[in-house]
């Protein structure tokens, strides 16, 4: 069945299944991190005429990155958690918005 024939339903499903494939092919943020942590420690380890300033260059920037990533899903995770979890506080933050539109000019 070609994709333009299916319903969003199936369409979204279908993509789901796809995107779960290809999670597990990938190795997860910690790993990578963590092999990223122990290249750079290996470099760093050697004496200094033998040490390659380029490589540990990269390998900073590639670990900068992963953290960036790692913060970023972590982000999502708490938003998502606080979407469907909510806030004790709601009604709390509800009416100091109420009162704070009132006093606006």
């Amino acid at each position: 069945m070609k994709s333009s024939n299916r319903t969003f339903h199936q369409k979204t499903k279908y993509l789901a299944a796809d995107l779960k494939k290809w999670r597990k092919t990938k190795p997860s943020l910690s790993k990578q991190l963590g092999d990223i942590e122990s290249l750079l420690l290996h470099q760093q380890a050697q004496p200094p005429h033998q040490q390659d300033f380029d490589i540990q260059k990269q390998l900073a920037t590639q670990h900068i990155e992963l953290l960036t990533k790692s913060e970023e899903y972590h982000l999502q995770r708490a938003k998502k958690n606080w979407a469907m979890l909510g806030d004790r506080n709601t009604a709390f933050f509800h009416q100091s918005i109420i009162k704070r539109k009132g006093k606006i000019p």
